[in-house]
């Protein structure tokens, strides 16, 4: 088997290569996946002569979720990581929790890119994360731009370990370096947390080992294709769009597989929340072009509302505020 920490130091360093700034950012929880990069890209950081700067995020979830930042903390500085930031970020109770949680981790981590001169961001997603999104997704009638998972690379985002299983990055850890479990981890009001617990077991049991594999091959199949349709849907886009709304009887033209990736598009531009953007939204809005006979306005998550006026697909708030 080859050396797991050259495999991890070597996959970090494809992810950079064609980076010519000085300042990396890699993002810590303070278990296994995530410090196993940071400290492969520490030491990395030594013979290409980056800047390494950790991020601990606190989501304040739990009464001991500050004290495992400052252990986090404490345990990157004691392995020679000079600058290590904490940043708290508050959740209140709601049913997307974990949605929130990402979006306001995301929001963290840009800040400290920005100060950096839009420094890359690295994260810790392995392969079998890229699984779990996949079923996950799966089970909700996703699109394939959603079964294609998590993208390796988007905006100053970047995961190096994604096409690694965590147990080739776990051992390029030394066991001497404590790692922290985060409760949320094994709280099982999570979907992701019972895809890992008990469907993916379940999968292994049943079809073997190789069915992480398998489902990781799919993904990136399915990235190439949508890839190509949104080039095609963003060209689309640019020709049916008048004056921020869109040309009905152009857009009609188009095929299903287009069209609908343009009104996502549209949507999404327009500011329609994608954590809650879902395929029955889009295909609502489509039927006002498709299947046209008289019916209302849709309603959209964020308090959008899409009408048909006039040869025109038009997005507003809605006068009854947030749906």
């Amino acid at each position: 088997m080859t050396n797991p920490v050259f495999v991890v130091q070597q996959a970090i360093d494809q992810a950079l290569t064609d980076y010519v700034g000085r300042d990396l950012i890699v993002a810590c929880s303070g278990g296994p996946d995530s410090m196993s990069l940071a400290v492969n890209a520490f030491e990395l950081s030594r013979r290409r002569d980056w800047s390494v700067t950790c991020v601990v995020v606190d989501h304040q979830w739990h009464s001991n979720s500050g004290e495992n930042a400052k252990q986090v903390k404490n345990t990157l500085l004691r392995l020679g990581i000079e600058q290590v930031e904490v940043v708290q970020v508050g959740i209140s109770a709601q049913s997307n929790k974990e949605s929130v949680a990402r979006d306001l981790r995301y929001s963290a981590l840009l800040e400290f890119s920005n100060k950096l001169n839009n420094a890359p961001v690295l994260l810790g997603h392995t392969k079998e994360d890229q699984v779990e999104t996949v079923l996950m997704r799966l089970v909700r009638g996703s699109g394939a731009r959603s079964l294609a998972g998590i993208p390796t690379k988007r905006d100053v985002y970047l995961r190096p370990l994604m096409h690694l299983s965590k147990e080739v990055v776990h051992a390029a850890l030394s066991d001497s370096v404590p790692t922290i479990s985060d409760p949320a981890n094994s709280d099982e009001n999570f979907l992701r947390v019972r895809v890992r617990n008990k469907v993916i077991p379940t999968l292994k049991t049943e079809l073997g080992a190789d069915v992480i594999d398998g489902l990781y091959r799919t993904a990136e199949l399915l990235r190439v294709d949508a890839d190509y349709l949104d080039k095609l849907a963003e060209k689309a886009l640019s020709e049916v769009i008048q004056a921020g709304q869109l040309d009905i009887k152009l857009l009609q033209d188009e095929d299903p597989a287009i069209r609908t990736r343009v009104i996502q598009m549209w949507l999404l531009d327009n500011h329609v929340p994608s954590s809650s953007l879902q395929s029955v939204h889009i295909w609502a809005v489509d039927e006002l072009v498709s299947k046209w006979h008289g019916q209302k306005e849709v309603d959209l998550p964020g308090g959008f509302e899409v009408r048909r006026d006039s040869g025109r697909l038009i997005i507003s708030k809605s006068t009854l505020g947030a749906k």
